[in-house]
């Protein structure tokens, strides 16, 4: 797994987890899916926030927006890196 994998928060993680610890090979994997995560997670963030936190849909009518849910998960996400 390379840093240029990863986005700017996942590679930051990448590499406070791997100067931090010496993981073994089923970590890897682990830890390189919380990257992952994180990276999305920033992306969908930052979708809403250029989209705002509600749309309006063919119909004209107004919702909350559809990616609002999945960033609504970071606290646990966070919550499951620590324990991990």
């Amino acid at each position: 797994m390379s840093l240029t994998d990863f986005g700017t928060r996942g590679a930051a993680f990448w590499l406070h987890a791997t100067e931090q610890y010496d993981p073994e090979r089923h970590e890897h994997e682990l830890l390189t899916q919380v990257c992952r995560l994180l990276d999305l997670l920033d992306d969908l963030q930052a979708r809403v926030d250029a989209d705002g936190p509600v749309v309006t849909t063919s119909r004209d009518d107004i919702k909350t927006h559809p990616r609002s849910s999945s960033c609504g998960s970071q606290p646990r996400v966070r919550a499951a890196a620590r324990t991990a």
